[in-house]
């Protein structure tokens, strides 16, 4: 690794012989290193490698084999080729239009490929490595690289509620009887701890299903590229509809006491469909089968956006571009309610007992109603990872509610004595650190530099002489 001026020791390497197919015969090392440049993330779209040393009979030739010489997704890779049958004289322009050259780059990532899918099979400690560096550059590889997708879609590695590490083919393995899809949850920046309490997994988790968490950016653009694996679809688990795929196996008792919920709430889901679709928060109210402790949770329609993707798309400012199916988009929520819960519980009996249509309101117990519904019905965004719209009115609810609970007057004023800010004083102190004009000539100072002229192997080739410039003149 001297050769690449990088002197750690590398997590693996692979010597090997080959034949390019056009005459040329060669020697090779491919370098895994320990570690990834510092500046491989933060230019996504650049796939520049210096890294593939070419070399005829032992005699460097070059570095420069071209752009897109290996796909981004590998251009990290330190590899030296010794060729026995190029002319030492080629020049890099006759070198990038050989047959070779073209052959060469599709062998280096066949046997990068062969690498690294060894070591995930015979070397766990080492893979574990590999994957805390690599992990994400095998999720971008699988999204860029059509042609070896499968390879590298197999090296990808999930954090899920039942474990810390599992490939799709190893999900597959433990997918139940009747289960039709690869259950995922995701939300960009949460780890995998706070994924395993989303409301979105209680009874996946309480029935014994397995969901892969996903709390990196690359992941659901990941998800998003592969679709499905061994012909077997991705499902996100914040979307309505939730299937688990045994519900044909129910037995009739447990689809009837469904439809005698469904009855028995209606008065309550009629009630709070009006509340919500006139707030925008959601466009209907369903009872849920993915909730077991929590009292409610907004999902997101077949056509409408989960947190995760609300995230991703304002991060990215493509709303303003799109801003009228962003709107659409948005408004595309379903509250679910568990109907177990004794606030769900309690909701539908205040409803039951307000007045009729015929007989006299009771405003006052509406409104207070309606605000309970409306905390319940924020809260219930934020546990799902949305944004409440209005977070100042959120907590001045919150507080009134708090204020009854506690017997406490909701118009009983707080304090707001508070001390003035000193008087203007539009003197200013003088710097003494800021030099004095006088110490200037003309008002400009002078800025000099040493330059030196280095090869790309970082050896110095002349000393280039201390040049002095006027600040005007840079």
């Amino acid at each position: 690794m001297a050769t690449f001026k990088d002197y750690q020791k590398p997590l693996a390497w692979y010597h090997f012989s080959g034949d390019s197919g056009s005459g040329v015969s060669f020697r090779s090392i491919i370098y895994v290193p320990s570690r990834l440049d510092d500046s491989y993330w933060q230019n996504p779209l650049q796939s520049v490698t210096k890294d593939i040393r070419l070399m005829v009979k032992r005699v460097f030739i070059t570095s420069d084999l071209g752009e897109d010489a290996l796909p981004k997704w590998a251009n990290w890779v330190k590899v030296v080729v010794d060729a026995e049958d190029l002319p030492l004289n080629v020049s890099r322009e006759t070198l990038q239009s050989t047959q070779f050259l073209k052959q060469l780059k599709g062998i280096i990532l066949k046997r990068l490929l062969q690498l690294l899918t060894r070591i995930s099979e015979e070397d766990p400690e080492k893979w574990e490595k590999v994957q805390e560096t690599y992990g994400n550059v095998f999720k971008l590889g699988a999204v860029e690289d059509f042609k070896n997708r499968d390879k590298l879609a197999t090296l990808v590695r999930f954090t899920t509620n039942q474990r810390n590490s599992t490939s799709l083919d190893e999900y597959l393995e433990n997918k139940k009887q009747g289960q039709s899809q690869i259950f995922y949850l995701a939300d960009m920046g949460k780890s995998p701890s706070e994924l395993a309490k989303s409301v979105f997994i209680e009874k996946l988790h309480a029935r014994g299903y397995e969901v892969l968490l996903l709390g990196d950016p690359l992941d659901e653009v990941f998800i998003t590229n592969i679709r499905r694996w061994k012909k077997i679809p991705f499902q996100d688990v914040a979307k309505a509809g939730l299937k688990f795929g045994d519900e044909d196996m129910d037995p009739e008792e447990e689809k009837e006491e469904q439809e005698r919920l469904t009855e028995k709430f209606k008065p309550l889901i009629e009630w709070l469909r009006q509340e919500v679709r006139a707030k925008g928060a959601a466009r209907d109210v369903v009872i849920s089968n993915r909730l077991v402790t929590s009292s409610c949770a907004i999902v997101a329609d077949e056509s409408g956006y989960t947190a995760n993707l609300e995230k991703l798309i304002s991060s990215s400012h493509a709303q303003a571009n799109h801003r009228h199916m962003w709107e659409f988009a948005k408004k595309q929520k379903v509250l679910e309610i568990n109907p177990r819960s004794p606030l769900i519980e309690g909701l539908l009996k205040r409803i039951e007992q307000l007045p009729a249509e015929e007989d006299e309101r009771d405003v006052e117990a509406e409104e207070e109603l309606r605000e309970v519904a409306t905390v319940l019905v924020d809260g219930a965004l934020v546990r799902s990872g949305f944004a409440v719209t209005d977070s100042n009115e959120f907590f001045t609810r919150v507080d009134r509610i708090l204020r009854r609970s506690l017997g406490v007057s909701e118009h009983a004023p707080t304090d707001t004595t508070v001390k003035p800010a000193p008087p203007v004083d539009p003197e200013l102190p003088a710097d003494a650190d800021v030099p004095e004009p006088d110490e200037f000539e003309n008002g400009r100072g002078k800025v000099s530099w040493a330059v030196e002229e280095i090869d790309e192997f970082g050896n110095v080739v002349k000393d280039v002489p201390v040049e002095q410039k006027r600040h005007d003149e840079l």
